[in-house]
């Protein structure tokens, strides 16, 4: 496969959705009864006569690889376990493990999804709701908070806090797991497009702090809004690109989605007022927007121009030092509690269960949503816990 420049274009694309099968060329000329190097697969693949439809769908059976993709209604780089196989993501070593882990969780979700149908029909309407909110202003900043300002008009948020985020993105049917990512990487957004479909996960580093937790994963939300990308998109930590328009409008959607300028004076004048004391009111917007103290002083001089020379006392002490000078220490613990503990997606745990309870799927499934390589263990805990056949 590897001389293909001078086939036409349906051939190149067959060559390059091959190269994603599980099976060598080998192997599918038997699949499909075949003799080697004859029959209409050799047409196809030296480019003299493209597949009929009945024959894609032979070989897409045969290859594992989706029909869409085959067929070049969806491209390569668009469904993970493709790109992957065919080597045309650009996937460092750092990040391969859970990208693995990804793909298995995306393969399940499949299986769940096709017994619990509603459910997915449901989220994917409220996601599509939700997409008529994006913007496509071509200056990046305006783009992400017009896009924060309509997503949150269009789903009814006002401009209260979001107190349950997961929830508000799984209602968009896109799963959500915290997982101890490697150091470098704040989130991932991971896409695969099969069958007409687009599903998309996310998932979120347990090793940042929560209020970075919080803006990662409204960060991806956005990219996931917006249908960003390739099936991978890895946010990293350190040395971001600041001329990356997607990055900067993610990062400006999730600003303006988490604490919306109209929120952020209304909350602040109360605050102010009933304190009058900066630190105690600063320490009161971060619980309300659940947002870290850094990012609330920003959003303070960049909402109403207050200088952050004005918090620097402020900046001093521990977060939760800071917090208890308030009486808000308690609070402020309760509110980030377990935030360093992994987190399966709920939507796609409480579908595995209520699987597993109905027979129709085997332990197995929970355990990869879980992240638990013990099937055995699992399934003697879920036994225990009531969750049988």
């Amino acid at each position: 496969m590897s001389q293909i420049s001078g086939l036409p274009g349906w051939a190149q694309r067959l060559h390059r959705a091959l190269r994603g099968s599980e099976r060598s060329v080998e192997d599918l000329y038997g699949c499909l009864d075949l003799s080697y190097g004859g029959g209409w697969l050799a047409d196809a693949l030296h480019g003299r006569s493209e597949p009929t439809v009945s024959e894609y769908a032979l070989l897409a059976g045969c290859a594992g690889v989706p029909l869409s993709v085959l067929t070049g209604m969806v491209p390569i780089e668009r469904s993970l376990s493709v790109a992957l196989r065919a080597g045309v993501l650009d996937t460092s070593e750092d990040v391969s493990v859970v990208i693995q882990r990804a793909q298995a969780i995306l393969e399940d979700f499949r299986l769940l999804v096709s017994w619990f149908p509603q459910a997915k029909v449901e989220r994917d309407r409220t996601l599509a709701k939700a997409r008529r909110g994006c913007s496509g202003d071509g200056y990046a900043k305006r783009a992400g908070q017009m896009t924060a300002e309509h997503v949150r008009d269009l789903l009814d948020l006002a401009d209260d806090p979001i107190m349950d985020l997961v929830e508000l993105v799984e209602s968009c049917g896109v799963p959500v797991f915290h997982e101890a990512l490697p150091q470098s990487v704040h989130g991932i957004t991971v896409r695969d497009d099969v069958g007409g479909t687009s599903q998309a996960l996310i998932l979120v580093n347990t090793l940042d702090s929560p209020g970075r937790q919080r803006f990662t994963l409204a960060h991806e939300f956005d990219h996931v809004l917006h249908n960003d990308g390739d099936a991978l998109i890895v946010d990293r930590a350190e040395s971001p690109d600041v001329q990356d328009q997607t990055e900067r409008r993610a990062d400006n959607f999730a600003r303006h989605f988490l604490a919306p300028d109209g929120g952020v004076r209304k909350f602040w004048r109360k605050v102010e007022s009933e304190y009058r004391n900066d630190s105690a009111a600063l320490a009161h917007l971060m619980i309300h927007f659940g947002m870290s103290r850094e990012a609330s002083v920003c959003i303070l001089e960049d909402v109403l121009r207050l200088p952050k020379d004005r918090f620097s006392a402020s900046l001093e002490d521990p977060v939760h030092r800071f917090m208890g000078r308030f009486g808000l220490g308690e609070e402020w613990l309760a509110a980030n509690e377990n935030s360093r503990e992994p987190a399966a997606s709920p939507w796609l745990l409480s579908m595995a269960l209520d699987g597993y309870a109905a027979g129709v799927v085997r332990a197995d499934v929970a355990a990869t949503v879980l992240g638990r390589d013990d099937v055995a263990t699992l399934e003697a805990e879920l036994v225990r816990q009531g969750w049988t056949a």
